[in-house]
């Protein structure tokens, strides 16, 4: 995991489950395999995915204008890039953080993610690290 995350906000990330939308829906969760994910990835045709969202950055809060702005912004340099991505959602299992908007983003690897800023990549797999989900 990332040295540069406080461990609060890692062991938040580790907690949090990231809701997939679409045909299909499922959850992940950092650190489990996800045979959903497995599924998505043969049926999509790709060996990587990223769980990015625009919501709170740097997990600051935001207000929910500038964080959907945020998002809308995302959504349109997600497809400027010509990827496919699902709607989805991280959700706090204690409530105590409100869910934040997010996209699976598939055939997105960790060094296109990062040049999606101000994004967060929550969670990233390839196909290498189906088994092993990890934050980023």
């Amino acid at each position: 995991m990332p040295s540069e995350l406080p461990p609060g906000l890692i062991a938040a990330y580790e907690a949090t489950k990231f809701r997939v939308f679409g045909a299909h829906p499922f959850t992940l969760r950092i650190g489990t395999f996800s045979p959903e994910l497995d599924a998505a990835f043969q049926r999509w045709g790709v060996n990587s995915a990223a769980f990015i969202t625009a919501w709170n950055p740097r997990g600051e809060a935001h207000a929910a204008d500038a964080n959907a702005a945020l998002q809308a912004n995302l959504v349109e340099a997600v497809a400027a890039m010509g990827l496919q991505s699902l709607s989805g959602i991280g959700v706090d299992p204690t409530g105590d953080w409100p869910g934040e908007e997010s996209l699976l983003v598939l055939g997105l690897d960790q060094v296109a993610a990062s040049s999606l800023a101000p994004i967060q990549t929550q969670s990233e797999c390839s196909n290498e690290e189906r088994r092993n989900i990890k934050v980023r």
